[in-house]
């Protein structure tokens, strides 16, 4: 189903990269996610054109069964949750947001409210949320709509205290640099405004998590990048350092989606207000 909601997106796009607007999501997020459903499927679904994209004819096939398939289940889900408990929150994004921005602060929110029950649904891709009563959570251009996380945006250069003692930046010779697969990684770091870039990296070391790069980095096995705020108390414990920092804020932050005012449950508004607080 993941995997279809993208397709369908896809579909009505004329590129990747619009799709990936509509989403929410990175274009080689989505590019990665069609290329597994035309494994799965066995057929080109699309025909890529320079810097466009065009439906194949098996393509064409499966969006006129998905179309309709998808706004019936996307209304359908709406009305069930909407009519649903008022006291239940899901709360679905970014996993490395989630564990390392907020869980950590999680507590306050439950402490200040004890009759609202919190499922928390995470991903190391984002997609799209079919439920419309759901708070997203994720990391990319910011779709219309969207809230800022409270925070320091900005890319920070981090390690551990045994590799910061032995570089000095820019000139990081013989270190590992870590990045995200299909992310900007490094690239977006030296587009940043920032004056000095690493130099001189022994090898690079890519994973598809935030979450994987900043404990590599803990565990003093490279340099990574990373949004100041998901590390922040990582910094602040000596458990990381920073080595040098983005004047710009990210290319692509981490974001808030809250459902529209006439499906926004209590227990939805009241984590809004907390969150925006933070």
């Amino acid at each position: 189903m993941h995997l279809l909601r993208t397709f369908d997106a896809a579909a009505r796009s004329p590129s990747f990269s619009i799709a990936a607007d509509r989403l929410g999501i990175t274009q080689p997020a989505v590019s990665q996610q069609v290329r597994q459903l035309e494994s799965m499927v066995g057929h080109p679904l699309f025909a890529r054109l320079g810097r466009g994209v065009e439906l194949t004819e098996a393509g064409q096939q499966l969006a006129a069964d998905v179309a309709p398939a998808m706004k019936l289940l996307e209304r359908g889900w709406a009305r069930f949750h909407t009519s649903g408990d008022d006291t239940r929150l899901t709360v679905r994004g970014n996993n490395t947001l989630l564990v390392r921005w907020l869980i950590p602060r999680l507590g306050g929110f439950l402490d200040a409210n004890p009759d609202v029950d919190v499922d928390l649904d995470a991903s190391f891709w984002p997609e799209p949320a079919i439920d419309s009563t759901a708070v997203v959570l994720q990391a990319g251009p910011l779709p219309g709509g969207a809230v800022m996380i409270p925070g320091d945006q900005r890319l920070v250069a981090i390690a551990s205290p045994i590799i910061a003692d032995t570089v000095s930046w820019p000139d990081v010779s013989g270190c590992t640099l870590l990045e995200v697969r299909g992310s900007p990684g490094w690239a977006a770091f030296d587009d940043a405004d920032t004056t000095q870039q690493p130099i001189g990296a022994r090898r690079r070391v890519t994973s598809i998590t935030h979450l994987h790069t900043i404990e590599l980095a803990a565990k003093g096995h490279g340099i990574a990048l990373a949004h100041e705020l998901t590390v922040h108390d990582l910094v602040e414990t000596g458990q990381l350092r920073v080595l040098a920092t983005a004047a710009t804020p990210s290319p692509e932050p981490y974001y808030a989606l809250f459902p529209r005012r006439d499906q926004l449950t209590s227990a939805a508004d009241e984590f809004r207000r907390w969150l925006l607080a933070q």
